[in-house]
């Protein structure tokens, strides 16, 4: 009893309690309070949470276990993850300001970001996180940071992920966002985590940034060369330069045209380069 909380406590919670949920939510016709759910995935996302921050359940555990969990389908007939309902509702409560639905509401912020967190996140969930713009913009900059990888602890970029927020339309969306806020601050998406508190008018540059490193890759530079360009106060020039290379196959070395699939990493800029050959990245790099 005097010891601290094995590491695989996250993981019995999560799997005995997890189930329990769902059917919450299947019998949510009046027999099981909505409030009630709430505070039961809240509890558990909480638990999972504290266990990979301050007992050692690796990150990976961490997440599948949040991704399973947020991948319910939560309405019997229903083809909708449970956290596109949390969404929905984050959002409907939002919008009605209803001082009755505080608590859950504040609960509700908890959940989802913990779920964006663990990386349950998919194209759908992009897109609800677009919708939910007018209502809690401050909220969907926070999440499409962690979205786009923008925590320190990682310097990976997923190509699904940019090309997801892409066509969802949250890329964009967070642009404007971002452009609204102006020096206003966007939270972590966990505020426990050491993730840095940054202004919204540095978190739209990191974000093109970004997506000037991703641009070359499969995924991103095929929505990318179907799109009308970006236009962004201030990075006007890095977005130009990054829908003209989605569609076009030029060797920035020697300007010869070439296949993409021909494309070199750098392990200088650790990202795709357009450049022909070995040769030509060689050339280019030690040009400066």
């Amino acid at each position: 009893e005097q010891d601290a909380p094995l590491p695989f406590l996250g993981q019995a919670i999560c799997w005995s309690q997890c189930r329990d949920i769902v059917e919450g939510f299947r019998r949510s016709n009046g027999t099981v309070p909505q409030e009630a759910i709430i505070s039961a995935a809240h509890f558990i996302c909480g638990c999972l949470h504290q266990e990979h921050q301050n007992f050692g359940i690796p990150a990976p555990e961490a997440f599948e276990m949040l991704k399973t969990m947020g991948t319910f389908t939560i309405t019997k007939g229903s083809q909708l993850p449970a956290i596109v309902v949390m969404l929905r509702l984050y959002g409907d409560m939002s919008h009605n300001r209803d001082m009755t639905t505080n608590r859950s509401r504040t609960k509700l912020t908890d959940i989802n970001s913990t779920l964006i967190w663990g990386d349950c996140v998919d194209e759908t969930v992009m897109k609800e996180l677009a919708d939910l713009r007018e209502t809690c913009p401050e909220f969907v900059a926070r999440c499409a940071r962690a979205v786009m990888i923008l925590y320190k602890h990682s310097n990976v970029l997923s190509d699904s992920h940019f090309a997801g927020a892409l066509r969802s339309g949250l890329l964009t969306t967070t642009l404007s966002i971002c452009a609204q806020l102006g020096s206003q601050d966007v939270n972590p998406v966990i505020a426990r985590t050491d993730d840095l508190v940054i202004r919204a008018d540095t978190l739209a540059p990191g974000i093109v940034d970004r997506l000037y490193k991703i641009r070359l890759h499969h995924k991103t530079s095929k929505v990318l060369g179907s799109m009308t360009p970006l236009i962004f106060q201030g990075m006007e020039d890095k977005l130009e330069h990054i829908f003209r290379e989605a569609r076009e196959s030029v060797c920035a070395n020697c300007l010869e045209a070439f296949d993409k699939k021909e494309l070199k990493w750098c392990e200088g800029t650790h990202m795709l380069e357009p450049f022909c050959s070995k040769k030509c990245l060689k050339e280019s790099w030690d040009a400066g």
